[in-house]
């Protein structure tokens, strides 16, 4: 089950942003994570929202939840996050949606997706992944 949370603060990196998920104790089963980079802003910055895989579908119910209860600090305005379900679900149809979209190699390494096995919790390179990715694919459902 894949959702979207919107209102992430601009300056919110996304090693910071899974941190704040696994810290509300909803990223047990995270197999994808990605905070899409804004390639406008004249400093780091993201698009304002994140799109996040759950292997296991009442993690995700428990995410949202949870999530609509927080509010992440910045320097100005504190919104609190909003979610809803992504258009594109699940492992395989985001990650070949982000393959197709060819990141590697447009984007920095630290902004690319984060690939996580949900059994183990080792994270695998988005470039690595999408240089094999069938097999990934198949893998990590």
């Amino acid at each position: 089950v894949t959702g979207m949370a919107q209102n992430v603060p601009k300056k919110y990196t996304q090693r910071v942003l899974l941190n704040a998920i696994y810290d509300l104790g909803c990223g047990q089963s995270v197999d994808l994570f990605y905070l899409p980079p804004s390639t406008r802003a004249p400093q780091r910055a993201n698009l304002g929202y994140c799109f996040v895989n759950f292997a296991d579908p009442s993690e995700a119910v428990r995410f949202c939840a949870a999530v609509s209860q927080l509010t992440l600090p910045t320097g100005k305005a504190r919104k609190g996050l909003v979610t809803a379900p992504a258009r594109v679900q699940g492992f395989a149809g985001n990650f070949w949606h982000l393959v197709d979209c060819r990141l590697v190699g447009h984007v920095p390494e630290d902004c690319l997706p984060v690939l996580r096995d949900p059994k183990t919790g080792v994270e695998i390179p988005f470039a690595v992944a999408a240089a094999s990715g069938a097999e990934l694919s198949n893998k990590v459902q």
